[in-house]
């Protein structure tokens, strides 16, 4: 069972800060994290009959939000298979309305290369 002391050390330990945060930091994939499929029939819908979210998603980490908040160097360390964003790359792919219902995801090969090789 998680306490009360423990929340404020993950606090302390993660922002340099004591007591409890406002709102709850701790998730694992930072503060939002998107999850995709594979539009099979291409009707842009997520059919559950046939079609099933991926298990990686684009996902920051509650030790990168906390190491931007307190200006630090980001640490970006290794993925466990999802795509691990620095929080003002998830900002601006937000902005641009990438993460938006129904925007469709191109994942290209790396043999494959923009405009003249």
């Amino acid at each position: 069972m998680i306490t009360r002391k423990d929340v404020e050390d993950q606090y302390f330990n993660l922002y340099g800060k004591s007591g409890l945060p406002s709102t709850w930091i701790f998730n694992a994939f930072g503060p939002l994290a998107v999850r995709f499929f594979v539009d099979k029939n291409g009707n842009g819908k997520l059919d559950p009959s046939s079609e099933k979210l991926e298990g990686a998603m684009f996902h920051t980490t509650a030790e990168n939000e906390a190491e931007i908040a307190k200006g630090e160097k980001l640490n970006m360390g290794n993925s466990h298979g999802c795509i691990h964003m620095q929080p003002a790359e998830r900002d601006a792919l937000i902005g641009m309305g990438a993460f938006k219902a129904g925007v469709p995801l191109v994942i290209h090969s790396y043999a494959e290369h923009y405009g003249a090789p």
